[in-house]
């Protein structure tokens, strides 16, 4: 409801309904009153739109997206509630479009379909793992692992110079540590960049202009480039 220049919930209280924020409680009578000489001020919520659209135009069935398939789902006794039977809730019809470059490089790569959707991530970093010829993420483990008991060691021994290099070397064994982790990010980065999944010509950069993996649920592509390129 809309009081003054601002919009309130309005909620059921023991004895009454309440505007969100106030205090004053108001009644079943004082709220049908409100309703009658106001309707301006007055809206549905997220759970009552559908209810009120179907009793000003009867629906006989909804086609809906994912997002709005799964709403009508939590509504069935919301209906019940106002003696209405719910509309039949008709999934909307989901395309996939699969050009012949991005076909020719998922055959390159070996990968269907279902694998692109659900298994991509696995692919690409097995991928990247397999082709890692100078072995970043191994020679990297090795190093750490060489590197933190010897220099625990220089630590325990610089402690008999002053006490004070215990907490300082640690810190420093710390720091060492990030810079190589940082590095190694690095490496790894530059791996992907120089991949030939992610080169013009590669599934990643096919995948990621259409959208196809990362926005299954919204018409994200414009189908006009298609229709001129005689697609469609």
């Amino acid at each position: 409801m809309i009081d003054g220049d601002r919009r309130y919930p309005v909620y059921k209280v023991e004895n009454g309904y309440m505007l969100t924020g106030q205090e004053k409680v108001l009644t079943k009578e004082e709220i049908k009153e409100w309703i009658e000489d106001q309707p301006e001020t007055v809206s549905t919520n997220v759970v009552t739109r559908p209810i009120f659209q179907d009793i000003l135009f009867p629906t006989i069935a909804y086609v809906g997206g994912p997002g709005e398939t799964a709403y009508f789902a939590q509504y069935q006794e919301v209906y019940k509630l106002f003696y209405m039977e719910m509309p039949i809730i008709y999934p909307r019809i989901s395309i996939t479009l699969i050009e012949k470059a991005i076909a020719k490089s998922m055959q390159k790569y070996n990968m269907t379909l279902l694998e692109v959707f659900h298994q991509f991530d696995a692919i690409r970093d097995k991928y990247l793992s397999e082709t890692d010829t100078l072995n970043v993420k191994v020679r990297f483990a090795q190093i750490k692992k060489m590197l933190t008991p010897e220099y625990q060691k220089l630590i325990q021994d610089l402690q008999k110079l002053d006490p004070k290099f215990k907490k300082m070397g640690s810190q420093n064994l710390q720091r060492l540590i990030e810079e190589m982790g940082y590095l190694e990010d690095k490496a790894h980065h530059q791996h992907r960049k120089n991949s030939e999944l992610f080169k013009k010509d590669g599934l990643i950069f096919f995948l990621t202009c259409l959208n196809i993996r990362f926005n299954l649920f919204r018409n994200s592509c414009n189908w006009i480039c298609y229709l001129v390129r005689g697609i469609i």
